[in-house]
């Protein structure tokens, strides 16, 4: 935990993750900014998703420190007095234990963290978002916000995976054409059911969720600061700044791959806006769980030997074996070959996803190129992970770095603090403290899209 005298004050970026949650508070100071406050704990929350119902009902009872016949019973004796079908419902019991796991993860975090104020800025994840282009007719003045947001409803009705009655709609403009009377226009689309039940969690905690902001916004943010990665303080850039220069560049892409718990994400940033966003199932998780049957070993097991050891990115042409050595004493190399055997099928199917997906954003975005190509997020850091993109795409793939997860990892201990991991925590704190939603919304309103009124 690190904190700084009280200056000009950012809400929380808040980042609730499957294993760690991790808070975020930043100071501007005169032209700069800088980490007041950030702070790391652990969640350990269970799988449930990928185990049976029961299995998942042991582990979230294990967690909060009751067997599973006193979590039942709790759960069931809450709602006797009003039968509902809740009461028969296992999902909905093992939702409840989770949220109340979180909510005595979070109270510890806020209250350990010497944090100020009570505001807090939560993400929303891509699987419960909907982002995509649209290109309507308009003239010089552009559209008027209503008839944009209605042209969304009609347009993207057949193409939103939750209830459009309780979805969340806004949109930010890309460009706005005049010679050919086109307005491209973000949508994004969020499930509100989501965001009620995560804005109540954080509100039952006594805290304010000023705003809950889409991922590929937030990633953005961090993407912008990298080109100030020399300074060791963030100068907040001048929003009036506009050169000729500026203009005349060549669309250069950004791409970031955010791999989390239980899945990753790709977005491509061209000109300070996200444009284009795809998740994919390969996460952290499932490459244990993949080198966990391949040799039929625990799944904690399986873990630790993904970090230890990673792959071998020149086994792609050579023969590998098919089972762990006998002696784990063995050389490294041979334990790592073994491990990029398990998980090769998976990974080849990965980065065939990913490539077909960055050809198909070049493509769209006519005369861009691929600048730069960064990796996010606590499930990057396998060994050689890296590496192995860097090969498969021809290109540097680089972690992402930025001045202010680089001033969190200076202070905190270099275990916990992996840049990457920091980065969605900071990138909501710092969406919020430049005093302007850049890319996020064309609303103002609410500071966010995904915090406004359900349209």
């Amino acid at each position: 935990m690190l904190n700084r005298h009280n200056k000009s004050i950012s809400p929380i970026g808040l980042d609730i993750g499957h294993w760690g949650i991790r808070a975020v508070q930043l100071q501007r100071h005169y032209g700069s900014l800088r980490v007041y406050s950030a702070l790391e704990i652990l969640t350990e929350m269970a799988p449930s998703f990928n185990m049976p119902d029961q299995e998942a009902m042991n582990m979230d009872a294990m967690l909060l420190d009751m067997n599973p016949e006193e979590l039942l019973s709790k759960m069931q004796g809450q709602s006797q007095e009003t039968e509902t079908k809740e009461q028969d419902n296992p999902n909905e019991m093992i939702e409840k234990a989770e949220n109340e796991h979180l909510r005595k993860k979070i109270s510890r975090l806020i209250e350990s963290g010497g944090f100020k104020g009570s505001d807090v800025v939560i993400h929303c994840p891509l699987e419960q978002l909907d982002m995509r282009s649209i290109t309507l007719p308009a003239g010089p003045a552009g559209l008027p916000r209503q008839a944009v947001l209605g042209a969304l409803k009609i347009q993207l009705a057949d193409y939103i995976k939750f209830p459009m009655e309780s979805a969340v709609m806004d949109y930010y403009v890309l460009d706005h054409d005049i010679t050919r009377g086109q307005y491209h226009i973000m949508a994004v689309t969020a499930n509100g059911e989501w965001i009620e039940k995560r804005m109540q969690l954080i509100q039952s905690l006594g805290l304010n969720c000023v705003a809950v902001e889409p991922l590929p916004c937030v990633m953005t943010q961090m993407a912008e600061g990298l080109d100030f990665s020399d300074e060791s303080t963030f100068e907040i850039p001048d929003e009036n700044e506009n050169s000729d220069e500026t203009q005349n560049q060549v669309n250069e892409l950004v791409a970031i791959i955010d791999v989390g718990y239980s899945s990753s994400n790709l977005i491509v940033v061209s000109k300070d806006n996200p444009v284009f966003n795809r998740r994919f199932s390969l996460g952290g998780y499932e490459l244990s769980r993949i080198l966990s049957q391949h040799l039929m070993i625990g799944i904690d097991q399986a873990e630790q030997l993904k970090i230890n050891y990673g792959l071998d990115i020149q086994s792609k042409h050579t023969d590998v074996p098919q089972a762990l050595p006998a002696g784990v004493s063995r050389q490294n190399s041979t334990i790592a070959k073994t491990i990029f055997a398990a998980m090769h099928n998976k990974l080849d199917e990965y980065i065939e996803g990913l490539i077909r997906s960055l050809n198909y954003v070049i493509t769209d975005q006519r005369g861009a190129r691929l600048k730069r190509v960064l990796l996010s997020g606590s499930g990057s850091y396998m060994h050689n992970f890296k590496e192995y993109l860097s090969q498969e795409f021809g290109m540097q793939v680089d972690w992402i770095q930025h001045p202010l997860t680089d001033e969190i990892i200076e202070i905190l201990p270099a275990s916990r603090a992996l840049a990457g991991s920091w980065s969605l925590a900071t990138g909501l704190a710092l969406s919020h403290i430049k005093g302007h939603l850049k890319h996020h919304t064309h609303s103002d309103t609410k500071k966010t899209a995904m915090a406004g009124e359900v349209q």
